[in-house]
């Protein structure tokens, strides 16, 4: 039997052996980037997006591709987002690197002695990148690092694709300027192509669909499709059963409906309920050990997470009563709140992604363990 821990992706990526149901998904998306076609993917966290994206990144490659990920949550100015911008298109031509470049100064110490041979008509022409004297301003070397990724990728015959992570974060990085000097840069290539991930679905959906926003446009957007219960039913069986644990059909659907086919929620409840089937003699999963597993593992372990997404919703006023009318399953418009005032509250929970839009005037929240978890602290089960 594996090591504890070992068996379900909880705390870090989905590898190609846990990405669940998406084939379909990931090998149209291939196809769109080998196109040219930049591609946007919404949806709220934790469903499973950058997972997938690397999956779709690592075929890519597999098929002569450059590129790689930058996840933009994570950094902190444009100064870093151009350092590991720099850093990625680097090791594409390089190779992994040990040093990581973390300031302007450590990308021109690193790339001031590079040239690079272009083709033009008859002649081989030698371009060295301008990166003598001062250190670049942070919008240059981003500049700079894309034009060097199309030139080289380019000069391979491959395209180059790039992941940006939580695409919205440009906002935050360096607002309208930034955006609009990105989507100057990306419509000039001609090797480059974008994977796009974002969360704040209807910020991102405005950022490319409207005709007055910088990316109008620029790529198509995909909604990461859910995973069906019967992928599910069957991921889950073959997992348990390679490790010598058997199943019931029963017990396995209870963890389907308990998480709603969450992703997150799904590998908290598989791994826990794994770690408990260890010390079995015969080790099986059952529907008593599900329910206690959840119970007295799950929900408590996430309850400190939980608190803390009830405590941003309950800032938004009026937020709470919405809350509960569609946990009881009430139109949240008649609740004697002004209907404008609604679809507001309505909007900033989609951001905070307590809920997702299904269809017109239906929403459902986007992880049923949540849900779960307010009825309890609202005495609504």
């Amino acid at each position: 039997m594996r090591r504890p821990g070992a068996l379900f992706p909880v705390g870090r990526l989905a590898g190609p052996e846990d990405v669940v149901d998406r084939q379909e998904f990931i090998e149209d998306t291939v196809r769109e980037l080998l196109s040219g076609q930049s591609i946007l993917v919404t949806g709220p966290r934790r469903i499973g997006k950058s997972s997938v994206a690397l999956e779709i990144l690592r075929r890519l490659k597999a098929q002569g591709c450059h590129g790689g990920r930058i996840d933009l949550f994570y950094v902190a100015s444009v100064e870093e987002f151009a350092s590991l911008l720099w850093q990625l298109v680097l090791e594409q031509r390089f190779g992994p690197s040990r040093a990581v470049i973390r300031t302007l100064k450590g990308i021109q110490e690193r790339i001031r002695h590079i040239v690079l041979t272009q083709s033009i008509g008859d002649f081989d022409v030698e371009i060295q990148f301008p990166l003598h004297g001062e250190a670049p301003r942070p919008d240059e070397a981003l500049a700079l690092a894309l034009e060097y990724a199309d030139r080289w990728a380019a000069r391979q015959g491959a395209p180059f694709v790039v992941l940006l992570d939580e695409f919205q974060e440009l906002e935050r990085l360096g607002g309208t300027p930034l955006i609009k000097k990105l989507r100057s840069i990306f419509q000039a290539q001609e090797r480059c192509t974008y994977l796009l991930l974002g969360s704040q679905e209807s910020t991102l959906k405005t950022l490319f669909s409207d005709r007055r926003q910088a990316f109008y446009r620029f790529a198509s957007i995909k909604a990461l499709p859910p995973v069906p219960g019967e992928a599910w039913l069957e991921y889950l069986r073959g997992k348990y059963e390679s490790v010598g644990i058997k199943t019931s059909t029963v017990a396995l659907e209870i963890m389907i409906r308990e998480t709603g086919g969450h992703p997150f929620g799904m590998m908290q409840l598989a791994n826990a309920v794994y770690l408990r089937c260890l010390p079995r003699q015969k080790p099986a999963v059952s529907a008593e050990l599900v329910l206690a597993t959840l119970e007295e593992d799950v929900l408590a372990r996430l309850t400190p997470i939980y608190e803390k997404e009830w405590e941003d919703v309950r800032k938004v006023k009026q937020a709470p009563e919405v809350v509960q009318a569609l946990l009881a399953e009430r139109p949240p418009y008649g609740l004697g709140i002004p209907s404008g005032r609604v679809t507001e509250i309505l909007s900033r929970l989609q951001e905070q992604g307590v809920i997702a839009r299904m269809d017109r005037g239906r929403y459902a929240f986007v992880e049923a363990l949540f849900a779960k978890w307010l009825k309890r602290q609202l005495g609504m089960e």
